[in-house]
């Protein structure tokens, strides 16, 4: 520690006055950026937050179905089974999926990261 410390004291400074200073530049490419896309008034944009914006402007029918569910089910930071339970919801998914495909049975895990400790 005691030879690093010296050969940094001894180490020879240079001094770069501020017009010598060129950065290298950070993209050495110009980057093309595309357009934004369009998208169409009556068109439904998955890519945001709240594509069916409902937060910005919620209908009376979908705060009802909000305050209905909040007060059955409960609030609570994450949904899976293995935490709060089956509830009739899980099954009624459940079963609307496995009618879709065409399965006598299905499973819905709430997340990727669940499905392993759900499982086990």
């Amino acid at each position: 520690a005691e030879a690093y410390c010296r050969r940094l004291r001894e180490a020879p400074v240079t001094v770069v006055r501020d017009s010598q200073f060129k950065p290298d530049a950070m993209v050495p490419q110009p980057v093309e950026v595309e357009a934004p896309v369009e998208v169409p008034a009556n068109a439904l944009d998955l890519r945001k937050i709240d594509p069916l914006q409902w937060c910005v402007k919620p209908e009376a029918t979908h705060l009802a179905a909000a305050e209905h569910a909040l007060l059955k089910f409960g609030c609570g930071t994450c949904g899976p089974r293995g935490f709060y339970g089956t509830t009739d919801v899980h099954l009624a998914l459940e079963k609307s999926v496995a009618e879709f495909l065409g399965m006598e049975q299905s499973i819905v895990y709430s997340h990727g990261v669940a499905t392993i400790s759900s499982v086990i």
